[in-house]
């Protein structure tokens, strides 16, 4: 993937942060990439894995060369426990549901189980518990509420559950 990402730089003359989200086939036939961005997206979990984005990216607006990127670790799990709680909610789940994912997200088990949270991670920031906590109690408050919360920021061009299955079928090529 770095040398086809290298490609679509070097060919758009891009000069900055360039993320591109893409699907591996079964069948081993190469890559279908499915989303690019000209930003960086998803640092914290790339920081996990042993590649400083944060760092490239501002070494590059300075104008300087940044040494190539090592290998980040391979299996490194991450998860973001906001879309967690508003997926959970925008499939219809119960209230009982939506507690039980987060006493699972609490607690590392299950899908978390080796997985650390991106987007909020208390760990290193407290105050970071606040709006998913905020989620959380309006999701168990009013759990319809997930799938306008959910559609309310980021537009209709994000793969709903139809599209993620008719990916998922062998004969999606």
């Amino acid at each position: 993937m770095r040398a086809d990402v290298a490609a679509i730089g070097q060919n758009l003359g891009w000069h900055g942060a360039l993320s591109v989200d893409y699907v591996m086939p079964h069948d081993g036939s190469g890559a279908l990439l499915i989303d690019c961005n000209p930003r960086l997206v998803e640092p914290m979990s790339a920081y996990l894995a042993g590649l400083d984005l944060v760092r490239l990216l501002l070494q590059v607006s300075l104008g300087e060369t940044p040494m190539p990127a090592p290998d980040s670790r391979e299996g490194v799990r991450t998860h973001l426990a906001m879309q967690v709680l508003l997926g959970c909610a925008s499939r219809g789940e119960t209230r009982r549901d939506i507690i039980v994912e987060c006493w699972r997200l609490i607690i590392a088990s299950g899908p978390y189980a080796g997985s650390a949270e991106e987007l909020a991670p208390v760990w290193l920031d407290w105050i970071s518990a606040v709006p998913l906590a905020m989620i959380a109690v309006v999701l168990l408050a009013a759990p319809k509420l997930g799938v306008k919360l959910a559609s309310g920021g980021w537009g209709s061009h994000l793969l709903d559950i139809a599209s993620i299955r008719r990916i998922e079928r062998e004969d999606f090529r």
